[in-house]
């Protein structure tokens, strides 16, 4: 454990030296800095708001899924995901997301059961955003036949209680997965006995993808260029694949660079795709970090 650590973060320091290097050599940075400062300011408060509509969407979003298992005030689901912008740059990649549905209280479980499924409805919508865009019909239909599936085995767990028997089973086997798909077949059971709330649901993932993707939008247009929804798909894909692969706290430059990419890629220059990269970061999530840092410290204080 503590040599696979070692490694990660080795291999993290690795990427990053790597993707200094690629700027260094294709950038110039002055003219990045030109670039950044071309932005008009109407723009920048335009995708502050897109930023703070996607953190308003995401947070609604698991409010609703959490209060219909228990009573929780919104104010702390709130400093939850404030806090976790914090996080994730102070812990290793991906380790924000669990810590901050430690500061929900109550069922650790019923937290991260619910975040999850927020997640997957909206990565769920994402793909179908981006497959067409990658002119990819195969993956349309996998998608399509997955929903299918997974609406049988729901129906099919309905009808047959030997299912949460089963679950319950694995539970007691391997706590940690038993626990979380109890949660998440509690959720589905929830959401699918009421129509409104999938629907409500839906929505949420909606406008918190649709607000990220038009906060590149409006960047992209402050800089007299032009992208389809298609193009901006795939270099937001791009920046969650590379920031993924770059492993660093919070995708700290390697979302940054994927977009980039991605955007360079639609035909926009290096100089001015990375100005537009590092803009979105800052105001979709290092923005957030300090306000975030404040409300945990807080909140630890308090609990001592």
């Amino acid at each position: 454990m503590k040599y696979s650590k070692l490694l990660r973060e080795i291999l993290s320091l690795l990427f990053m030296a790597l993707a200094l290097v690629f700027v260094l050599r294709r950038v110039d940075p002055y003219q990045l800095l030109t670039c950044v400062g071309e932005i008009r300011p109407m723009d920048l408060v335009l995708t502050s708001f897109m930023s703070i509509l996607a953190v308003l969407s995401s947070t609604f979003r698991w409010y609703l899924l959490l209060s219909s298992l228990r009573k929780i005030p919104l104010k702390r689901v709130l400093s939850a995901v404030l806090s976790g912008y914090y996080l994730l740059l102070i812990l290793p990649y991906g380790a924000g997301h669990i810590a901050k549905v430690g500061l929900i209280g109550g069922d650790y479980y019923d937290a991260v059961g619910s975040l999850m499924l927020g997640m997957m409805i909206e990565t769920l919508l994402f793909v179908l955003l981006l497959a067409p865009a990658l002119h990819n019909k195969h993956l349309l239909g996998a998608i399509a036949i997955s929903i299918i599936f997974s609406a049988a085995i729901i129906k099919k767990i309905d009808k047959n209680i030997s299912g949460v028997e089963r679950l319950e089973i694995l539970c007691k086997r391997i706590p940690i997965v038993g626990n979380l798909l109890l949660t998440l077949e509690k959720d589905l059971e929830i959401v699918k006995d009421d129509l409104k709330r999938p629907s409500l649901l839906i929505l949420l993932s909606f406008l918190s993808l649709l607000a990220q993707l038009c906060g590149i939008w409006i960047l992209v247009r402050s800089l007299d260029y032009n992208a389809e929804i298609s193009d901006l798909a795939i270099a937001f894909a791009s920046s969650i694949f590379v920031g993924f692969i770059g492993g660093t706290p919070g995708g700290v430059g390697g979302n940054e660079l994927g977009l980039a990419i991605g955007l360079e890629r639609a035909g926009i220059p290096l100089e001015s795709s990375l100005s537009i990269a590092l803009v979105f970061k800052t105001l979709f999530q290092y923005v957030y970090a300090p306000v975030g840092g404040i409300i945990f410290h807080l909140k630890m204080g308090s609990q001592g």
